[in-house]
């Protein structure tokens, strides 16, 4: 279609910085002079034909972790919109522009293009147009932890896609709510929402849906089980799917076989496995809210491994993977900084490290994280000394019992487990 339409892809780098600037530089053009439809229904229709293209363009560079093609699919779809008339797909445009802004660290510009797609979709009435604009809202806030929009948005896309007729797409909406409902400590119901798209696509011999399904089943249950036989079950079988994936998608896998190593004391395969998971991990490209527990759980069994005596540099890899990740992807700021912080303890940077719990517990209570609450009341627990205390007069007692309640209300076992062994410090 681009093609036809006298718009073929870039083929290098430079072609691609090329356009990313050409299609800023119409959206300029644009919001100084207001958008230019073209001036017959034909062109139009070329023009409609031309903004779905870079759409669905758009989206098979985004999970395939490519920011330039990203970004200008994003402007490109936005301006050929402009020209057909096309409510649906100017909002497409507006949102896959904020996406990319979002995880290339442009926050505030992020936020400008999401405005704008919001009050598309506001605008728009046609539904079956509105869901993949919806969807892709849906992914920018949950990377924010705008909760309840993010709700909103991909059950709307979801009801949208069953009625199309799309069960590729809503299984994508499903998976993407299962994500947000693991940020939310709520494991349980991260579970059964992978297992219904494990169930979906096994039905239509999907293996990239069903792939979805495995490994968030599998991530849900490490974070509720100490057991691991059944997480492995699911790992196992959606590793023999490595060759139909991609990097960012065996990076779960590695990610969940580190943990089962750990918790089982094969050290050496642990390391192994999170050697593995950091090396797709940089082959990702840019940070998917969805990755957001695989990248954390590579760096919670670099550091099991660090306190074991293991190689430091490996911490430090895992530590520094999530920090980036986290720099376009602010929902893990609380993984980070308490992550962080066990990485300065470690280092015998001890109040540097307790300010960063400290952080890390303000970030999650501001974005109503409850898992991240409590594993940051857990490390001020676990470190404090029995005379000290943190702000409100919080000793390492309090914030044990906190870590407790926190932990027993979301059935999380491990985390409890740990929660409940005594202080390390004296």
């Amino acid at each position: 279609m681009l093609a036809l339409a006298d718009r073929p892809l870039p083929a290098t780098g430079a072609g691609w910085v090329a356009a990313v600037a050409r299609g800023a530089a119409g959206q300029a053009r644009s919001r100084a002079l207001g958008p230019r439809p073209a001036p017959d229904e034909e062109a139009r229709l070329v023009a409609a034909d031309v903004a779905q293209a870079y759409a669905m363009i758009g989206e098979t560079y985004y999970m395939g972790g490519q920011l330039l093609p990203m970004m200008a699919s994003g402007v490109r779809t936005i301006n050929a919109a402009e020209r057909a008339g096309s409510a649906g797909d100017v909002a497409a445009g507006y949102a896959v522009t904020a996406l990319s802004a979002r995880v290339s660290r442009r926050h505030r510009l992020a936020d400008w293009y999401a405005r704008l797609a919001d009050d598309a979709i506001a605008a728009g009435t046609d539904e079956a147009a509105l869901a993949y604009p919806l969807e892709v809202r849906g992914v920018d806030h949950v990377t924010v932890g705008a909760w309840s929009a993010a709700e909103t948005c991909l059950r709307r896309a979801a009801g949208s896609f069953a009625r199309m007729g799309q069960p590729r797409f809503r299984e994508e909406c499903v998976s993407l709510l299962a994500v947000a409902d693991g940020y939310r400590g709520r494991y349980r119901q991260m579970a059964d929402g992978f297992a219904e798209v494990a169930a979906s696509a096994r039905g239509r011999h999907d293996q990239l849906s069903l792939h979805w399904g495995l490994a968030g089943q599998a991530e849900a249950l490490l974070r509720l089980e100490l057991d691991t036989r059944q997480a492995l079950e699911l790992l196992e079988e959606s590793r023999s799917m490595f060759a139909d994936v991609p990097a960012s998608e065996r990076l779960r896998i590695h990610a969940g076989m580190a943990l089962v190593h750990l918790r089982a004391g094969r050290d050496a395969e642990a390391g192994t496995a999170v050697r593995d998971g950091l090396r797709d991990a940089v082959a990702a490209g840019l940070p998917r809210m969805w990755l957001g527990e695989a990248v954390t759980l590579l760096a919670e069994v670099a550091l099991a491994l660090r306190e074991r005596g293991h190689d430091p540099a490996v911490a430090a890899g895992a530590c520094d993977r999530l920090r980036s990740f986290t720099a376009g992807c602010p929902v893990t700021a609380a993984r980070a900084l308490r992550t962080g912080g066990l990485q300065l303890w470690l280092a015998g940077r001890r109040p540097r490290a307790v300010r960063a719990w400290r952080r890390s517990l303000d970030s999650a209570r501001r974005l109503d994280l409850p898992y991240d609450e409590a594993m940051a009341h857990l490390e001020l627990g676990r470190h404090l000394r029995a005379p000290e205390t943190t702000p409100g007069g919080w000793g390492r007692d309090e914030h044990l019992a906190r870590a407790r309640e926190l932990l027993t209300a979301l059935g999380t076992g491990p985390a409890l487990a740990r929660a409940s062994r005594p202080p390390l410090a004296g």
